[in-house]
């Protein structure tokens, strides 16, 4: 499983800093030496991807919104 993989995973569905925070912490604690605190660095940096793609297909969702407002930091 690859990295953008295993954010994709964690995002998925995800409307709520708090939820995802949460499981932020739970993929952290799986993996020897990462820390929480860069796992959600690399989601912020994989939800300008995700936002944008959603956004040029016409989604203004609850996740798109979420994901446009991570990406923004």
């Amino acid at each position: 499983m690859t990295l953008i993989s295993t954010l994709d995973w964690v995002m998925a569905g995800v409307e709520e800093l708090d939820e995802l925070e949460r499981r932020v912490e739970e993929l952290a604690a799986l993996v020897p030496g990462q820390s929480s605190g860069r796992v959600l660095a690399w989601c912020r940096a994989v939800a300008v991807m995700d936002a944008a793609s959603r956004l040029c297909a016409g989604r203004n969702d609850a996740e798109t919104k979420f994901l446009v407002a991570l990406a923004r930091g």
